[in-house]
């Protein structure tokens, strides 16, 4: 089934900013219109509220949430990039096991049992797209969806 991806993220955000302005984080949303994936609108929203609600979390007060959406080369591409803990580089090999929480989760006491990225993992590869992280101590974190553009009927 053919879905505006546009709309999916947008919903995402909107859910995600009553928590994330009790917590001083401010979300900026970059979205192309018209981008359209082949899906299931319900875990599509999911895997994006997982990623956005994940920034929210690790994002301190003041930071920032930004969360882009674009198309190019047939692929759709969210990123959600935060000014957040940041994930240290011995972690991110293991971010997507069950289960497991990464030293900055734990140090800071940031509630949570290490199931939301592997959920959203197997949701995306389930939509025959990848999930990528690229992550900085001290900096932030970004994540990256990117999924096939449908394939539309004429």
């Amino acid at each position: 089934q053919v879905q505006k991806l546009d709309a999916i993220v947008a919903s995402s955000i909107e859910t995600a900013k009553p928590v994330a302005a009790s917590a001083g984080v401010t979300i900026l949303a970059e979205l192309d219109e018209g981008v359209v994936v082949s899906g299931d609108a319900m875990r599509l929203g999911q895997a994006c509220d997982n990623l956005i609600s994940n920034a929210v979390k690790f994002t301190p007060q003041g930071g920032t949430i930004t969360v882009r959406l674009s198309e190019s080369d047939g692929e759709a591409t969210v990123e959600v990039h935060d000014t957040g803990l940041g994930i240290a580089a011995s972690d991110l090999e293991h971010l997507f096991s069950r289960f497991f929480r990464a030293s900055t989760a734990t140090k800071n006491a940031v509630p949570g049992v290490g199931l939301g990225l592997v959920i959203t993992k197997a949701i995306v590869v389930a939509h025959g797209g990848t999930l990528d992280v690229a992550s900085e101590i001290g900096v932030g974190t970004n994540f990256t969806m990117a999924l096939p553009l449908a394939k539309l009927r004429v």
